[in-house]
């Protein structure tokens, strides 16, 4: 009787998605603009390329909808992609659309009036074309040292700080936060007693005693606001000063799709059972990205990972810091052989402090060559790591999301994200001792830096 009832939700979920994913029209282009329905309605995903330094991305979205529009309000463009980071990285739009069942088809995408999509218009009776714009304009301070820039959307006028190829993150004189640059992959060493000539802190295992508060203070934790009660997802690690890195199926499953006002980040937490940890915050989401080439139906985790935005900017502390970011060769070669660390309150500790593990990266030929799964479970997106039949070198559950730390220049920078491990006959239990695949960050640093303001 189970396995029929079972058997009958899996079929009614896959004609659901069926259904969603027919009713969608097809992208022109599709490498440029996407589809997506967040559970309730549709909007689009555009990716435009960044043009030179100072000069202004004047930005039309032509739409074809078949009918009658039911309402006043035919859409906007929404800059996701605040600030600029690097010349060749891409700036994201959300173009949101009409209300209507069916979303409209996308007829063209200009950039300064040179097109770069075009597609074909509904056929129907009665057709409404619309037309969306945004202005994107960059002006230079007097000073010449900072560079911001103005974001026209019909309507509103708004002013965002922004960056230089030398400096990601900048802070000016009013500015009360602390520059990521400045403090990041650092701890406070009123807490942890390393100076720059000291190798980095010694390691436990899982059986062995925990860590001290404030040792990693890029640690998040990541909850589901259930209205009536609050209940732990997934880890994370903080990279700015609003922005949280973790992995996709976190927040998107074939179950589930959790939007931001479900999710609730701590920072600066270390006993989940103590609500009132001095220094520790709790931080609304504005948003949650999830990378547009993860697909939750497939069984390879490639893109396996999403950008957390933050409604407010957080304040450094000893207990609140950013982890570096990778810089240098994205090639799996370089880092295979080091160890790194990951720090997570997964299931396999009794303990509600954060526990941390030591793993060696491996080579996808040793992976493969211990259980084929990992093969489909991988991408050239992915690396694998762990240390084969020593207990307590693997993470657990509940530790997804979750960065793996490397030691580097004296300071950690984040380089993979918790992803899939083999599943086992329990979900209580884990493979303690066996191989991890971890989201490549080196592989999506252009996608990231897109969101950092």
């Amino acid at each position: 009787m189970n396995f029929r009832f079972t058997a009958l939700l899996v079929l009614v979920i896959d004609q659901i998605h069926k259904v969603i994913t027919q009713s969608a029209p097809m992208s022109p282009c599709p490498k440029m603009f996407q589809y997506r329905f967040d559970g309730s309605e549709w909007y689009g995903l555009l990716s435009i390329k960044n043009p030179e330094m100072g000069k202004p991305l004047h930005l039309k979205v032509a739409l074809s909808l078949r009918g009658k529009p039911t309402t006043h309000y035919l859409g906007e463009i929404e800059l996701l992609s605040r600030g600029q980071s690097m010349d060749d990285s891409p700036i994201f739009y959300k173009v949101m659309f009409p209300k209507s069942s069916i979303p409209p088809r996308l007829l063209q995408v200009s950039v300064n009036n040179r097109v770069i999509c075009y597609g074909a218009a509904d056929i129907s009776i009665f057709v409404t074309q619309i037309q969306l714009e945004h202005t994107r304009k960059f002006t230079f301070l007097p000073h010449g040292l900072q560079l911001s820039n103005k974001h026209h959307n019909n309507q509103q006028q708004q002013q965002h700080p922004s960056t230089t190829d030398t400096d990601l993150f900048l802070n000016d004189d009013k500015n009360p936060l602390q520059s990521v640059k400045e403090v990041c992959g650092r701890h406070d060493e009123t807490l942890i007693k390393e100076t720059i000539f000291q190798i980095p802190p010694r390691f436990q295992n899982r059986d062995e005693t925990g860590i001290s508060r404030g040792e990693w203070p890029w640690l998040a934790a990541i909850y589901v606001n259930n209205l009536t009660s609050l209940s732990y997802q997934c880890g994370g690690t903080l990279i700015s000063s609003k922005i949280v890195i973790s992995s996709a199926h976190c927040f998107h499953m074939y179950k589930k799709q959790y939007t931001a006002n479900e999710i609730l980040v701590f920072l600066g937490r270390h006993n989940l059972k103590n609500w009132n940890e001095d220094g520790s915050i709790a931080a609304p989401c504005d948003d949650i990205f999830i990378h547009p080439d993860y697909d939750s139906n497939l069984k390879s985790y490639d893109a396996d990972i999403a950008v957390i935005v933050l409604k407010n900017d957080v304040r450094f502390n000893m207990y609140i810091r950013p982890a570096c970011m990778w810089s240098g060769s994205t090639s799996l070669d370089y880092i295979v052989g080091e160890r790194g660390k990951i720090i997570g309150w997964g299931h396999s500790s009794t303990s509600n402090t954060p526990q941390q593990i030591e793993a060696t990266i491996s080579s996808n030929a040793v992976c493969f060559k211990a259980n084929e799964t990992y093969r489909s479970l991988s991408s050239n997106r992915t690396f694998c790591a762990g240390d084969k039949n020593v207990s307590g070198r693997s993470p657990c559950n509940g530790d997804s999301g979750a960065g793996m730390m490397l030691y580097k220049n004296k300071r950690w920078v984040l380089r993979g994200i918790v992803s899939a491990s083999l599943a086992t006959t329990t979900k209580s239990s884990c493979h303690d001792n066996d191989f991890v695949i971890y989201t490549d960050v080196a592989k999506f640093l252009d996608w990231i830096f897109a969101f950092i303001l």
